[in-house]
């Protein structure tokens, strides 16, 4: 079924073509465009993401969990629940 969504996403995983709203302040755009890079090395990866500013700003300590053992173990369900939606 091909809806907006997937035109949107096949236009920014193809081309790199999104709008940006003028509301938006610097620090998200700049967030944004590294989220959105189309080309897979220069994208911005879970760190890069957890360690922008924008990012860190007024959010909730559970966005940022210890080190614990538990939270690098993957979680298998959500894997497959992954996998299911992109067959």
């Amino acid at each position: 079924m091909f809806t907006f969504k997937t035109c949107i996403t096949s236009l920014i995983c193809t081309a790199g073509v999104f709008p940006i709203p003028d509301y938006l302040n610097k620090s998200v755009v700049e967030l944004l465009v590294h989220m959105l890079q189309t080309d897979p090395m220069r994208r911005a990866n879970v760190n890069n993401i957890r360690q922008h500013d924008w990012f860190k700003t007024d959010l909730q300590s559970y966005l940022f969990p210890d080190n614990d053992i538990s939270t690098l173990i993957p979680d298998e369900e959500a894997i497959q629940e992954t996998c299911d939606v992109r067959a």
